[in-house]
């Protein structure tokens, strides 16, 4: 709704200007991802242009799903993406006689869809001389494929959302459990019994300007990983397999499992997420195995080789399937 006064002043009504082209090309792309993201049948949204009157709506916006929560969702979602992304702009006329661009970029100031907000957001991430105008670029043109939304996921994922990643990917076909929630962040009771990917992705939901999550319902497997996943191999660089004794400990059945304090996990996730920004600012990767120890509170950095004699990754693996492993 056009709001009725601004700033303590009067306001007979707003005017909009938008880019036809792109509104139209952007928008269908936001549908589709509200579309894919929460899992509804369809979504439409209407936006209007030229003069409003007070109390007037702008935008009208309509989701038709199987359930209600993800239609909300989508329909949050769709609003923020407009916010964010849609060459849009809105000016406000006044009683008094004055009239000015509502905060967000005029016609023609900067990039479109950023606006101020945005600017604003990552500013001080930009002052760092590690990051800048171009290094903030190079985050927004990224994308990240995050596999497992748990424990370590949770926080990597807010945290390079929140860096202004622009495209993340949560892969992880399990679902939130009770008995997770002390460490997986990102979820609450509500979402108990849902997938994890989208119920991640539903959280990150306007985490940051222009952000796209894409949610994959599925654990990553030797079938999906070749459309999800770019790796960069040959670096020198081993797995953890190549360290003697660091495979998958069997364990036994009927042992309850267990999990690491919450902080821990957030720690390491944080941690991640720090290197992947690294990665992405320029920093050529290294083959390094790095170790938390937070009882005594040390961070130790190792080389980590590739042994001839791995089993995965060694000059003759005999290990060729992982998608039956934990």
């Amino acid at each position: 709704m056009v709001r009725d006064r601004a700033e303590g002043r009067p306001v007979l009504g707003l005017e909009y200007e938008v880019h036809p082209e792109l509104c139209l090309t952007v928008g269908a792309d936001i549908l589709a991802q509200a579309r894919e993201r929460f899992d509804v049948r369809a979504v439409a949204c209407a936006h209007r242009i030229g003069s409003l009157a007070v109390g007037e709506p702008a935008v009208w916006i309509g989701v038709a799903g199987a359930h209600r929560d993800p239609a909300y969702a989508a329909s949050r979602f769709v609003i923020e993406e407009i916010k964010a992304r849609l060459p849009v702009w809105k000016r406000e006329r006044f009683a008094d006689g004055g009239a000015r661009w509502v905060p967000g970029a005029a016609p023609g100031d900067g990039a479109v869809g950023e606006g101020d907000f945005a600017r604003e957001f990552f500013r001080r991430q930009r002052a760092l001389p590690e990051v800048g105008d171009e290094g903030q670029a190079r985050l927004r043109a990224a994308s990240i494929v995050v596999v497992g939304a748990g424990g370590l996921g949770c926080p990597a994922l807010l945290y390079l959302a929140r860096a202004g990643v622009g495209a993340l990917t949560v892969v992880d076909g399990d679902r939130v459990a009770v008995d997770n929630l002390h460490r997986q962040t990102l979820y609450g009771r509500d979402d108990v019994g849902r997938l994890k990917a989208p119920a991640a992705a539903a959280a990150l939901s306007g985490a940051a300007p222009a952000l796209r999550v894409s949610p994959v319902a599925e654990r990553l497997t030797r079938d999906n990983a070749d459309r999800l996943m770019l790796l960069a191999p040959g670096r020198g660089g081993g797995c953890l397999r190549c360290r003697p004794g660091a495979g998958p400990a069997a364990g036994d059945a009927g042992e309850e499992p267990v999990g690491p304090p919450g902080p821990v996990a957030g720690l390491a996730g944080c941690f991640q997420a720090v290197l992947a920004l690294r990665a992405l600012l320029g920093e050529a990767p290294e083959a390094r195995l790095h170790v938390l120890d937070l009882l005594s509170c040390r961070l130790r950095t190792m080389a980590a080789p590739r042994s001839a004699d791995c089993p995965l990754c060694g000059d003759a693996p005999t290990i060729t399937d992982l998608s039956g492993e934990s």
